[in-house]
């Protein structure tokens, strides 16, 4: 994965949220001011957003200046070959994953798809947060995903085939793994 923009390296012991998100798909880009919000907002509880472009076509000066045109202030990365979203299994943009200490917490979407003035929105990704914030367990630990599929590069569909895909606790385990072996 590739950093565009922002500082990768400064979360290990943080809550991250990885957000798979394309400027192409028109969800992902009605939703990348909540996600931007939300970065702002819960940066000093020790949250940090990790905006993670999968698309094929997508390519690296586009995302920054796209970044830099909406005021983004989350961390952009480019995930060229599709590789870490094979790795979680991430299927859409945008597709919301939350992660405290190498574990999986949370998976789905940012909202329940109403409109934020409705009186039954619901933002699963703000209360995710908030009960991992607060040491718990999110309330809805996984949601659906709502948005356009990711566009993958003709070399990770075949790769994905060839190797199978890993969930994200394989994903975390293997890590766990690494660490423990270094």
């Amino acid at each position: 994965v590739q950093c565009i923009l922002g500082d990768a390296d400064a979360i290990a012991d943080e809550i991250v949220v990885l957000d798979f998100c394309s400027m192409e798909c028109p969800v992902s880009r009605r939703l990348d001011p909540e996600i931007s919000s939300v970065a702002d907002d819960y940066k000093e509880k020790g949250v940090v957003v990790l905006g993670i472009d999968s698309h094929e076509d997508t390519e690296l000066p586009k995302i920054n200046e796209y970044m830099e045109q909406r005021k983004l202030k989350y961390i952009a990365l480019k995930d060229p070959m599709n590789r870490y979203a094979d790795a979680v299994s991430a299927k859409k943009t945008p597709e919301i994953y939350i992660v405290k200490n190498g574990n999986l917490v949370y998976h789905g979407g940012v909202d329940n798809q109403k409109k934020p003035d409705s009186p039954d929105y619901t933002n699963y990704l703000r209360a995710a947060l908030d009960d991992v914030i607060a040491g718990k367990a999110p309330a809805m630990a996984e949601t659906q995903a709502y948005g356009c599929g990711i566009k993958r590069s003709a070399h990770a569909e075949g790769s994905a085939k060839k190797e199978g895909s890993a969930s994200a606790g394989s994903a975390s385990k293997a890590r766990a793994e690494e660490k423990e072996g270094s």
